[in-house]
C-alpha cells in the first residue's frame, strides 16, 4: 500500500493516516423482535376489541328483536282481548234493547192500567197513537244508558261513507252513539260503556256491530 506524504509548513514530511472505511449502522436484533411483538399484541387487542363490539352489537340486536316479538305478542293478545270486550259490550246492549222490545206488549197493558187508575178512565186514543207514545217512552228508557263509539273525524267520515247502512242503523238507535274524538288514531274505534272502554281495530268493531245489528 502506498503511503502519501504530506509536507508541513515547517517542511517536515509526515505520513497521512488512511480514512476508516464507512460501515452500515447496526440494529439490535432484540429491539426488532420487541417491535414485532408489540405490533402483534396491538393487533390482537384491536381484534379482541372489535370482537367484543360485535358481540355487544349482536346482544343488543338480539334483545331488540326479542322485545319486538314480545311487544307484538302482547299487542296481539291485547287487541284480541279488547275486540272480545267490545263485542261483548255491543251484544249486551243489543240484548238489552231486545228485552225492551219483548216487554213492549206488557208495558202497554201496564201503562193503560195505570192511566185508568189515575184518571178513572182510559183515554180515547187511537191504538197507533198509544203505540207511538209507548215507543217513545221505551226509547227514552233505553237512552238512559248508552254505548258510545268514539273515533277520530277521519275515521268517522270513512265509516259513514264505507258503511252507510250500518252507520245509519247505529245513528237511529237511542242507546248507541257515535262520537268524534281527537285521542283515537285512524283505524281504531273505542267502545265505551258505563263500566269501562275497549279500544279495538276498525275491522273488529265493524264485524261485531254488523253481527249484532244485522
Amino acid at each position: 500500500m502506498t503511503t502519501r506524504v504530506i509536507k508541513s509548513q515547517k517542511g517536515d514530511s509526515q505520513p497521512s493516516t488512511p480514512a476508516a472505511p464507512a460501515t452500515a449502522p447496526r440494529f439490535s436484533g432484540a429491539r426488532v423482535i420487541e417491535g414485532e411483538i408489540y405490533q402483534a399484541q396491538k393487533t390482537a387487542q384491536e381484534i379482541r376489541a372489535k370482537g367484543e363490539q360485535d358481540r355487544k352489537a349482536r346482544l343488543i340486536e338480539g334483545k331488540r328483536q326479542a322485545a319486538l316479538v314480545q311487544e307484538e305478542t302482547m299487542s296481539k293478545a291485547a287487541a284480541e282481548a279488547f275486540a272480545k270486550a267490545a263485542n261483548e259490550a255491543i251484544a249486551i246492549f243489543q240484548r238489552r234493547a231486545k228485552v225492551y222490545e219483548d216487554a213492549a206488549a206488557d208495558i202497554r197493558v201496564i201503562a193503560l192500567e195505570i192511566v185508568q187508575k189515575i184518571l178513572g178512565t182510559i183515554q180515547k186514543l187511537p191504538p197507533n197513537q198509544i203505540d207511538d207514545v209507548l215507543k217513545e217512552g221505551i226509547k227514552q228508557l233505553r237512552a238512559r244508558r248508552c254505548l258510545r263509539l268514539q273515533m277520530c273525524k277521519e275515521q268517522k267520515d270513512k265509516f259513514s261513507q264505507n258503511e252507510q247502512s250500518l252507520f245509519g242503523k247505529i245513528t237511529a238507535l237511542p242507546d248507541f252513539k257515535i262520537e268524534e274524538v281527537a285521542d283515537v288514531k285512524p283505524g281504531f274505534i273505542r267502545v265505551v260503556t258505563d263500566v269501562g272502554s275497549a279500544l279495538c281495530e276498525e275491522a273488529d268493531a265493524i264485524k261485531s256491530l254488523t253481527k249484532v245489528l244485522a
